[in-house]
């Protein structure tokens, strides 16, 4: 498993890319945030906003992050994961930097890989978490 490197500025840009990993458990917010809003590289990747049907927006990535730790046999929506995405971008916040490095992991793989992708979409339909 990849683990994050952070920067000067507590953000990890390069190891679970696309996806931006940033720490903030010595803010106020004392959490840990998964992001993705670089809908260049899906375009960039995929040559469209859409794969499968499916469609890349803050909600939609959000519910294939929920479907990869669903298919991982990880609990969606523990006490310590609060989804707060937005049609622009995907932003999900963790209490524990462990479940956090885990899910970035999960999502960075599935991201990548149209056969996981795939994967993920078809969970994330069948569990009702597509945008």
């Amino acid at each position: 498993m990849k683990q994050p490197k952070f920067d000067e500025n507590s953000s990890d840009q390069e190891t679970f890319a696309p996806f931006i990993l940033d720490n903030c458990m010595n803010s106020e917010w004392k959490d840990v945030r998964l992001i993705f809003g670089e809908w260049e590289w899906f375009e960039e990747n995929f040559g469209t906003e859409t794969f499968d049907g499916y469609y890349f927006n803050g909600y939609g990535l959000q519910g294939l992050v929920m479907a990869v730790r669903l298919d991982a046999n990880l609990d969606v929506e523990p006490e310590t994961i609060h989804y707060n995405s937005e049609g622009d971008i995907c932003n999900i916040h963790f209490t524990e930097m462990a479940e956090a490095i885990t899910t970035a992991n999960l999502a960075s793989e599935m991201i990548k890989d149209k056969a996981q992708l795939k994967r993920a979409i078809q969970v994330a339909r069948e569990n009702g978490f597509e945008d």
